[in-house]
Order: structure tokens, then sequence, then C-alpha cells
């Protein structure tokens, strides 16, 4: 029997090419028509496709002159496969995939430390980034200080020139169309920072993490789960990046602390977010007129928001540069010894 995408011939009752990983068709001998390689009657026309003689129970290895030790053994289904096979004939799955690590004698799995890709250029970015996100909040904080000074003298009823109070209003709208420009590549380079960190914790011996990469990203975006997800992804990175622990002393990484840093960092995220959602809602209406009339309160909570966030974004600075730090510290010592 061959195999009707690459025309080599392929062990009786093969289910897959062991050469190009093709299913395996057989065609009735009487309709024509195609069914799978291990069926024993036509779907069509209900004949026989074995001849009257039961298929063996498996298949039969063919020997290229090499011996039955040189075969290649199918990790998932355990079949015996030609020592040329690039797929497994039974379940169709690729024996070129990367083996899994070996085991250290404590029974954890060894560390691929070859994998390892330091985090520290995406590092340097977005820590330039988170900086110049600060600055921007300060701008902003200025900005809104002084359009808030004008809105609470109009509110009790001193006067305001309208055109000044125009132009910082305008000036308030030009920082935050920037502060927009700033903040979105400073999200992105944080994002792709955490992915690279979360890959390498396996690289460092931390197996078995509970957030992958992609969700290590994607938690972020998942309303409900971003106010505690990203914390967890984060204290993972901490403990999986732990210098102190090897994989071959036995000591289960995932029982290791996490430094008080990241808790103020995302309790000041959060409640800078907070904060400033409440002033978003309540001077909503600019959004849709933008002549409508500034409320001071509404200022006010994103004048805090801003307050907040301004720590919030060295301490991000200091989780970034601390978490790099500790992988880097923890390739090092795995790579001499």
């Amino acid at each position: 029997m061959n195999c009707l995408k690459c025309g080599r011939e392929v062990v009786e009752q093969a289910k897959f090419c062991s050469y190009c990983g093709e299913r395996i068709t057989v065609e009735c001998p009487s309709c024509g028509v195609t069914n799978p390689s291990d069926g024993l009657y036509c779907l069509d026309c209900g004949r026989s496709l074995t001849g009257g003689q039961e298929p063996p129970p498996e298949p039969a290895l063919r020997n290229y002159g090499q011996s039955w030790s040189s075969s290649r053994g199918c990790p998932r289904c355990q079949a015996v496969n030609e020592p040329e096979s690039t797929y497994c004939y039974k379940c169709g799955l690729p024996l070129e995939e990367e083996p899994e690590p070996n085991y250290s004698p404590v029974g954890q799995k060894s560390p691929d430390v070859h994998a390892y890709q330091s985090p520290r250029t995406r590092a340097n970015w977005t820590v330039a980034l988170l900086v110049a996100t600060c600055i921007a909040y300060t701008v902003l904080m200025m900005t809104t200080f002084g359009v808030l000074e004008l809105v609470s003298q109009q509110e009790a009823g001193l006067f305001v020139l309208p055109a000044e109070l125009d132009e910082a209003v305008q000036g308030l709208d030009g920082v935050s169309i920037l502060f927009f420009f700033v903040t979105v590549p400073t999200v992105v380079l944080f994002l792709m920072w955490t992915h690279r960190a979360s890959r390498n914790l396996r690289p460092l011996g931390s197996h078995g993490q509970r957030f992958s990469p992609g969700w290590a990203v994607g938690w972020w975006f998942i309303p409900i789960m971003f106010f505690f997800r990203p914390y967890q992804v984060m204290a993972e990175l901490w403990r999986g990046s732990n210098p102190d622990v090897y994989p071959e002393g036995g000591v289960d990484w995932k029982e290791g602390s996490v430094s008080a840093l990241l808790a103020w960092w995302w309790g000041l995220w959060i409640t800078s977010g907070l904060v400033g959602y409440v002033g978003f809602g309540l001077g909503i209406d600019r959004v849709f007129d933008p002549d409508a009339i500034l409320s001071s309160t509404a200022l006010q909570w994103d004048l805090f928001s801003s307050a907040l966030a301004i720590p919030a974004g060295v301490l991000a600075i200091l989780v970034v540069l601390q978490i790099t730090r500790r992988q880097e510290e923890k390739h090092k010592k795995l790579m001499a010894g």
C-alpha cells in the first residue's frame, strides 16, 4: 500500500504516512470510494475491503537492513515506527517534536538554560517609557490644577475671562492627547517584557507555572479578572526568578515569598485606576459635548488619580528592574554550575 500524497510505501493498516504525515485512505475495489485505512467494509457499497480476511492486530514493521533497536517509538501511543519515520503511523504525532526535559535525581525537571532569553533590552525600554509616563502625569497634573483653579473661581461666582478658561481647557485637552501617545507604547513594552519574563521561567527551572506567557499578558484584558490576575502573574514571576532556589535543591519555588514592593505597586495602580474612572464618569458630558461646563469635582478626582499614578509608575520601574535582575542572576548561576 502506497501513500496517495508522497507515493512511498507504508505499513499495512497504517492510519498515517510515516514520511509526510498524510492520513492513509483505501479505495474500494468495487465502487472506488475512499475509506479509512482501518475500515473493514466500504462506506458506500458495503463490500469487504480486506478480501474476506481479518486485518492483522498490529502492523508489521518493515526492516530496511536496520536493527529493531533503531526503530522509533511514539511517545503518545507507544507504537513502534520505522527508523526513517517522521510521523507516527498510528496516531500521526510528529516524531521530531522537542523531547521533554530530563529529570534530576530529586525528581524535578532540569532547566534548559540555553532557551533563556534575557529580558534586559525590553526592561530598559519599558523603564524609559515608564519614566516618560511619570513625566506626562506630572505635566497633566499641573495643567489640570490650572484649569481647576479657574473653574473653582467661576463656580464661586468670581469673574473669569471666558478666553482665559477656554485657553486653559484647550491646553488640558492637548496634554491629554500627548499623554495618550506616551502611555500606549508604555503599555505595549511592559506587556512584551512580561511575556519574555514569563517565558523564561521554564528555562530557569521553575516548572509548573500557573500562568502561560500568553495568559500573563491576556489577563490584563479580561473584565473583573484584571483586578487581581496581573498581580498574581507578577508574584509568580517574582517567585520563579528567585536566584537562590535551584531545581536540583528539592525546594518548591512556588512556596517562596513575594516582596511588599509588588503589593504597594498594585494597590496604588488599582486605586489610581478606580479614582480616574470616577473622575471620567463625572466629566463624561464633555465626551459628547466639548462645550459642556467643566466640573471642579471631576477635575479634583482626575488630579487625585494622577497623584496616585506617579508613585505607582515609580514602583512599576522597580518591579521591572528587580525581576529582570533576579532572572539574570539565576541564569548566571545555572550556567556556572
